[in-house]
């Protein structure tokens, strides 16, 4: 899961909140140059459509999968309540 990380200015405080977004799919791919980028989005042909563009950064998609954890099974969002532990 992506945590993003927003800073609050408070006069000489900091404050940080974290935000965890879960996205209904998330797909994991690997390039040319070594890199490996998880992306999220609403379906598969969402996701697909980010890993291609991923290309010009990092070379040629050579491997990718849904995510598979806790929360997503083959990418589908489940929910960790629903996971199934073997």
């Amino acid at each position: 899961m992506k945590r993003y990380i927003k800073a609050t200015n408070t006069g000489n405080d900091s404050i940080r909140s974290a935000v965890n977004i879960i996205y209904p799919w998330k797909m994991v791919g690997e390039y040319e140059d070594g890199e490996e980028e998880e992306v999220g989005g609403f379906d598969e042909e969402h996701c697909m459509q980010k890993l291609i563009d991923l290309q010009e950064e990092h070379g040629e998609l050579t491997w990718y999968s849904g995510y598979s954890d806790e929360d997503y099974a083959n990418g589908e969002y489940i929910g960790r309540e629903n996971f199934v532990y073997d």
